[in-house]
């Protein structure tokens, strides 16, 4: 009998550790829609895979680049033009950094690790306690969802607890737009989809709380715009062992 990749659970699908060659099928897996918003299940600190340990996606249902499609050799019915969605501008990304050291899961010690697709309430979860480099121990729990009430709208929280950490917290958002679709090649196709950038940005900002992007196709003409709101929570000064109170964003 073939050993389940998870633990067997009810509505649940629950990765015990991180191991980067499962880290590609694990994005998949851990994925989740909407029906009209639909995100890979990468992680928040937005590491900077190799093409085949990882990949990043962002889709809208219905939001497409066309292009003429070339074929090696060109028979009779074959389609002329390809409809291909695109991946869209990246704002999962929050970077933490205790006191200069970047939280990175492949650095330091990772302990206590868990993340969860709840596929009852469309809600994924993690936590972990991370020992930095340089010895900073904190614990850090992540959640995020799309919204089915409000069908535009993806949330993510973030609560850092320190544990054995006196320093300053710094968390960096980001707004990715240099994106691209990825294609496969042991495609027998020359072309099948968009290839490099198609998405043209027609206005970016960054101003108090919130993150920007409004961009436009090359040749379907579609438009797009999207933005993160920001919200922290939590004590002025975390440097106190005899404070633990959590920073949320």
């Amino acid at each position: 009998m073939k050993q389940s990749i998870y633990p067997i659970e009810p509505w649940s699908v629950t990765e015990t550790a991180f191991n980067m060659e499962d880290n590609y099928r694990n994005e998949t897996i851990f994925s989740l829609s909407n029906g009209y918003i639909g995100t890979r299940g990468t992680l928040e600190e937005g590491y900077a895979f190799k093409t085949d340990q990882g990949l990043e996606g962002n889709f809208i249902n219905g939001f497409y680049e066309s292009g003429q499609i070339r074929y090696g050799e060109w028979n009779f019915g074959f389609p002329e033009y390809n409809q291909t969605p695109l991946n869209l501008p990246n704002l999962k990304t929050t970077r933490i950094y205790l006191d200069g050291e970047w939280f990175d899961m492949r650095t330091g010690l990772v302990e206590d690790y868990k993340r969860t697709l709840n596929m009852h309430d469309g809600l994924i979860t993690r936590s972990l306690v991370w020992t930095s480099p340089g010895g900073s121990r904190v614990r850090i729990e992540t959640a995020r969802f799309v919204s089915f009430v409000m069908k535009n709208i993806m949330a993510t929280r973030i609560k850092i607890t320190p544990l054995d950490f006196t320093g300053e917290i710094r968390l960096q958002s980001i707004l990715d737009a240099d994106v691209e679709n990825h294609t496969c090649v042991s495609n027998p196709l020359v072309d099948y989809g968009s290839f490099g950038r198609t998405l043209n940005p027609d206005e970016t900002s960054a101003a108090d709380d919130m993150l920007f992007y409004a961009g436009h196709t090359t040749n379907s003409g579609l438009k797009m715009a999207c933005g993160s709101l920001h919200k922290v929570t939590g004590p002025r000064s975390l440097g106190q062992k005899d404070n633990p109170t959590p920073l949320n964003i």
